[in-house]
């Protein structure tokens, strides 16, 4: 069983990447759901970042406010830290249960993070093989606008605290431009995963 570690700059298309490699045989491991998963009332994030910051970062119901909690990670460079300081140890360790149970019932041939910050995180290190999905700039404000209804301002802000998508193409064993149609990011995709296929039954073979 192979991993490969998708990453991309905010509004690039990743998760849609990750859901190809899907239609293609793939099990992922989306970061961005084990985040929100963890932020459940009770849950172990949730509990963590209660600690953390106190109950200030809470809405009436109880629930984690995700506006507040973003209003403050997004501050400066050291209160994202912050944060990613204390959810990414669990997030982590949910990945690693994954993977162990799918490699112990050889299921998958290939297993794929889907996470925003793969370099960032050290999870590059875990992974047979990197790919980084990039787009141009007015493209990807574009897309967060209709999105997530953010201005190119608060967009350009919150993909700031990244690593430049520069930083992550350099990184990567493979790049994906993605400033086309959905059908033709899915052609690259299949295109690749047909190479890595292709790659991994040679590896196997005595």
């Amino acid at each position: 069983m192979r991993i490969i570690g998708i990453t991309g700059t905010f509004g690039s298309g990743k998760s849609i990447a990750a859901r190809f490699f899907a239609d293609n045989g793939a099990y992922i491991i989306y970061h961005d759901k084990i985040n929100h998963s963890i932020l459940a009332k009770g849950e172990r994030g949730y509990n963590a970042l209660v600690r953390e910051y106190g109950k200030s970062i809470l809405s009436d119901a109880g629930e984690i406010d995700k506006k507040k909690v973003a209003k403050l990670a997004f501050s400066s460079n050291e209160s994202l830290k912050r944060l990613e300081a204390v959810l990414h140890p669990i997030i982590i360790e949910i990945e690693q249960e994954l993977v162990m149970k799918y490699k112990r019932e050889h299921k998958y041939e290939f297993i794929v993070f889907d996470t925003p910050l793969l370099f960032e995180a050290g999870r590059d290190k875990v992974c047979d093989v990197t790919v980084t999905i990039t787009s141009d700039d007015d493209i990807l404000y574009e897309r967060i606008y209709k999105k997530f209804g953010l201005s190119k301002d608060e967009a350009k802000t919150r993909i700031s605290f990244q690593m430049s998508q520069k930083e992550k193409a350099d990184r990567a064993d493979h790049i994906i431009r993605n400033n086309g149609t959905i059908d033709e990011l899915k052609d690259k995709i299949k295109r690749l995963f047909i190479k890595l296929e292709a790659g991994s039954q040679a590896a196997a073979r005595p």
